[in-house]
């Protein structure tokens, strides 16, 4: 890393002096080809099967010089880099279809980094300035970085609707796109999900500007969940802001920011737990400065939207605070002026929050060139200090003679050190007054970083929540919540409408090992584990579920990929739709005779799966059921055949790989050698009766000189006297010793009467 020069700042907050450490570039910087003056870019990345952390850079108005034929011209491409030992390295290339697309000009990276969803705003599909999105997702499997498109082309539907403003959450399964000019530049943001049954993008809901010409829908911003979203409108300089809360079944308006006549409030960035968004308004006089602009932040607490920390303003006339990007939490702040007191170069400072107050923590970070415009885009990754910053040219503008004029570049920051390496900053530790020689400063066997970031816990105490139990024992053992004396597990339960009866609604998907269900909750009964209740708990191994439950809602256990065995119990009549769905690690499931039905993609993708019992009980089973369960070998029928569903994409086996069919031969409805487009066998039901059954484990083999022992003695409930057959080694020993002595000697190779 190259550190930047900075002064030693020094701040007295609640009269602790605090020094800031510097702010560190990584690798070097990137510069655009002669004449891509435009640059957008946006940051994602870091965890289990994600490529690292990923940098998107567009450049829209590439190729763009006096030799480039006129029909290639602004085609627009998007160039990926990958962070690595503090080096940038090219991590593949995605390029526009045609001339005046403008690919590039808005692009969006999942806070995973596995998708990068990018807008080409003039594309010409299907009429006009249409507007287009594609997706990306990053190719695993390649050996060299690639980038196949996700899902199908999105495309606006009326001329000059300029739809093509992504925004993708932090898993990549909700898709956000602006498109200002629609309605007569109204402007609409419409919102898709990822739809895993059809594998395509689904449109959720769409949302609508207030008047025409407010060009609703060109500055957005979404949460890493995608329930909280952004969206401004211009409305003649005045500008406001809408802010959206999805409710189950829609964006609903929660809040909307207006500005003072000629502010131009230009939008606001969440932060990626959507509970804090800042706002910004160039155009503000503040402080007896003309357009210095200023910037707010607020927090959504008690249901409500509250500023906090102090109004943030420009220091000299026509800086133009631009607005900001906000961290995972929303502690950390980027705020860009136009500006820098010396010319267009631009600027952009760092504040932190912290006892009611924004702190700057560093010299303005200015761009190379008079006219750079720097910080005219910033991108900061949701959950690490690392940020990234562009410029919309490098030079004099207009003048593009020399050869670094007119390209634009980009920079990446990370704000640096981290002594003790606990993911925790030194800034940080000073905030939170942690031991920067200690990587777990309260000793709990948490890293401090991992307390403050992601659970939430005081680093300083062992035990944050005061309840005798150990912050470590409870996130990753006990899977209490540690900052709750009174929590239960990581469940959340829903109490029903005549408050008798509890449900599962929601367990965090930081839950780890083996977990059981109760079977009651305040003293009532729980009955239901709710639709997507525990969706993409991928560290739950096995999960125990009481006899009080009576029903799953849809996905209850999607993505559970680290599941490995479920017993369902005998109170249940249904496993609903998409129950287990995607868990590829589970190898055992036990269905109850008290099963009558098995939904719509119950087992879907559910690799480990090798043999499944299907109880006589069971009389429906929903269309690809057992689809994709690439592993399973064997199906065993108990009763008659059930009706099979299909529907456009297959039948209940579907590309379940050499799965055979059983049945017994007093059972109807089935057929050989085939049945469902599969193998079929019939077996032959042994009803012979045989009560009670002493089998010797074969084992006894090979002591064949020793003399072996068995107690006989009748069972409770058995009369002295009964036929019985004992089996040794698979073989039966005939029935002739009586049922009154209390044991037998038999050896290997005889029986003794």
């Amino acid at each position: 890393m190259r550190p930047i020069v900075i002064t030693n700042l020094t701040y007295l907050i609640a009269s602790m002096s605090i020094t800031y450490a510097a702010i560190n570039q990584i690798g070097s910087t990137l510069i655009g080809q002669p004449g891509d003056s435009q640059h957008a870019l946006s940051m994602g990345g870091s965890g289990n099967n994600t490529p690292g952390d990923i940098i998107a850079v567009g450049s829209y108005n590439w190729p763009n010089l006096s030799t480039t034929p006129e029909s290639l011209r602004n085609r627009g491409r998007v160039d990926i880099y990958k962070i690595e030992n503090d080096s940038l390295l090219s991590f593949g290339t995605i390029y526009g279809t045609s001339g005046n697309d403008y690919f590039g000009e808005h692009l969006s990276v999942s806070g995973d980094g596995r998708l990068v969803a990018v807008g080409a705003l003039s594309r010409d599909t299907p009429t006009t300035n249409a507007g287009e999105v594609r997706v990306f997702k990053w190719n695993s499997s390649d050996s060299s970085p690639s980038w196949n498109q996700f899902g199908s082309t999105l495309n606006g539907n009326s001329s000059d609707e300029f739809f093509g403003r992504p925004q993708l959450n932090g898993d990549g399964t909700i898709l956000a796109v602006g498109a200002s000019g629609s309605f007569n530049n109204k402007g609409e943001v419409y919102v898709y999900r990822w739809d895993t049954i059809n594998q395509d993008w689904i449109l959720r809901d769409n949302l609508i500007g207030q008047e025409e010409n407010d060009y609703f829908g060109e500055r957005i911003s979404l949460s890493r969940d995608g329930n909280v979203l952004t969206s401004a409108g211009f409305n003649e300089l005045n500008g406001y802001i809408n802010v959206y809360r999805w409710n189950g079944n829609n964006y609903i308006l929660e809040r909307t920011f207006t500005s003072s006549p000629g502010d131009a409030l230009l939008g606001a960035h969440l932060s990626g737990d959507g509970n804090r968004l800042v706002i910004g308004a160039p155009e503000a006089d503040r402080n007896g400065f003309t357009n210095n602009g200023y910037a707010k932040v607020f927090e959504y607490s008690n249901s409500t939207w509250v500023q906090i920390g102090q109004e943030i303003t420009g220091d000299f006339t026509d800086q133009r605070i631009t607005g900001g990007a906000l961290d995972e939490t929303g502690k950390t702040l980027l705020i860009g002026s136009r500006l820098d007191g010396n010319g267009y170069r631009g600027q952009v400072e760092i504040y932190r929050y912290y006892n009611s107050r924004w702190y700057k923590i560093n010299d303005p970070i200015i761009g190379d060139g008079e006219y750079d415009y720097f910080g005219y885009r910033m991108s900061m990754k949701w959950n690490t200090l690392k940020f990234a910053l562009s410029a919309k040219q490098w030079g004099n503008y207009p003048d593009f003679v020399q050869s670094n004029e007119g390209r634009g570049y980009v920079k990446v920051y990370q704000i640096d050190p981290d002594s003790d390496a606990d993911g925790l900053p030194d800034e940080e530790e000073l905030f939170y007054e942690t031991n920067r020689s200690s990587s777990d400063s309260d000793f709990d066997s948490l890293l401090d970083g991992y307390e403050v970031y992601t659970s939430l816990t005081d680093p300083n105490n062992a035990d944050s929540d005061g309840d005798g139990v150990n912050d470590y024992r409870e996130v990753i053992t006990s899977l209490t919540d540690p900052n709750d004396a009174d929590s239960y597990e990581y469940l959340n339960f829903t109490l029903n409408g005549d408050g008798t009866e509890y449900s599962v609604t929601d367990c965090l998907t930081i839950a780890i090992g083996p977990l059981e269900i109760p079977s009651t909750y305040n003293g009532l009964p729980v009955t239901l584990i709710g639709a997507f209740a525990f969706d993409k708990c991928s560290s739950l191994t096995s999960i125990t579920i009481p006899n009080s439950i009576t029903s799953f809602g849809a996905f209850a256990f999607r993505d559970c990929s680290s599941l490995t065995d479920v017993i369902i119990p005998d109170s249940m009549t249904s496993i609903g739709q998409g129950a287990f769905d995607s868990c590829t690690s589970l190898s055992s499931i036990t269905i109850p005779e008290s099963v009558t039905s098995i939904g719509h993609v119950a087992f879907y993708t559910c690799t480990s799966l090798t043999s499944v019992t299907i109880p006589d009980s069971v009389t429906s089973i929903e269309a690809r059921a057992f689809a994709r369960c690439s592993g399973l070998s064997s199906i065993i029928f108990e009763g008659d055949a059930p009706t099979f569903g299909t529907d456009e994409y297959g039948n209940v086996f579907s590309e379940s790989g050499s799965v055979t069919i059983y049945y017994y031969d007093d059972v109807t409805g089935f057929s050989t050698p085939t049945f469902q487009g599969r193998p079929s066998q019939m077996l032959i039901r042994d009803t012979t009766p045989r009560l009670p059954v002493f089998e010797l484990d074969s084992f006894y083999e090979s002591l064949p000189l020793e003399n072996i022992t068995i107690d006989a003695t009748p069972t409770d409930g058995y009369p002295n006297t009964f036929n019985y057959q004992w089996y040794f080694n698979s073989f039966a020993v005939p029935a002739n010793i009586g049922g009154t002595s209390n044991s037998y000697v038999i050896n290997g190779t005889a029986i003794n009467d």
